[in-house]
């Protein structure tokens, strides 16, 4: 048997290996990238959706009285010769709607209005209920 004394021990370093275990954050991560990329899916996106005609479409003949002309402005509308601002149009479309049967909003859009104001326009129609809307360019 050998006998150390403390000086002559050999010194040795205790050094302690610190590891850290990455399996419960990667499964989070994993878990939330699931949860945003399922979410994600149920956003609704708010616009005007419209369906365009098809090619092989015809013409559709349609009463003077279904008609209603909108003229976006700069800062209001002029609806059937009439001066209104938004909520005002979104008032007389929605009572022409309940008068008129398959009623047509036709929209003329000048060159110098702003694409903001045909949104609008749209917006204001789809809000009234009606769903039968043609765009004309006007250059006057």
């Amino acid at each position: 048997m050998y006998w150390f004394s403390r000086k002559n021990k050999p010194q040795q370093k205790q050094s302690r290996l610190i590891e850290f275990d990455t399996t419960p954050i990667a499964d989070l991560s994993f878990n939330l990238l699931i949860f945003f990329i399922v979410t994600a899916s149920f956003i609704i996106r708010q616009g005007v959706f419209l369906s365009l005609p098809s090619l092989s479409a015809g013409t559709v003949k349609v009463e003077p009285s279904q008609v209603i002309e909108i003229y976006p402005q700069d800062n209001g509308f002029i609806a059937d010769g009439k001066a209104l601002d938004r909520k005002a149009l979104l008032q007389y479309l929605t009572v022409r709607k309940s008068q008129t049967k398959e009623a047509v909003s036709i929209i003329y859009m000048k060159p110098t209005i702003k694409y903001e104001r045909l949104v609008d326009t749209l917006s204001a129609i789809r809000e009234s209920g009606l769903s039968r809307i043609s765009l004309k360019y006007n250059e006057r």
